[in-house]
Order: structure tokens, then sequence, then C-alpha cells
């Protein structure tokens, strides 16, 4: 029976210079590229901004799912009155 690996909840680090990413050892937070030594080195931030567009594309669609209709039928209803 083959065991599954439980998944690891540390964020990724980010090489700067060579675009790799990778899980560290121990820490959060890794010195030093492990593919080409750079000191360069960043939280990989690529789900979080994937994340946070859907979130503002869905509030935007809400936003003129409510607004667009509201416009065109108050536009109606004073055409209408007048």
């Amino acid at each position: 029976m083959v065991r599954r690996r439980q998944p690891t909840y540390r964020p990724q680090n980010m090489c700067w210079s060579c675009w790799y990413t990778w899980y560290p050892r121990g820490k959060d937070f890794s010195l030093r590229c492990p593919n080409c030594g750079s000191s360069s080195v960043g939280i990989d931030l690529t789900w979080i901004i994937m994340i946070g567009g859907l979130v503002g594309i869905y509030f935007a669609a809400s936003y003129w799912y409510i607004v667009i209709p509201a416009i065109i039928f108050l536009f109606i209803v004073s055409k209408i009155v007048k």
C-alpha cells in the first residue's frame, strides 16, 4: 500500500533571479536559492494574487449585475412619470 505524503502548508519560496520555486526545509524562509545561489529570494505570491483577482472580479461583476439594471429601471421610470 502506498502512503500519501501530507501536504505542506508553508508558503513556497521564489527566486527573483531564475524564477525557481521550492518549499524550504525547517524555516518558512530561505536566504539563498538552491538552484542558482542568488540571495534575491522572497515568498511566492502567485496564488494570493490569483485568488485576490478572482475575488475582485466576483465583486465587480456582482456590483454591475445589480447597478446597471437599477439604472435602466430608474431611467425608464423617469420617462414614464414625465
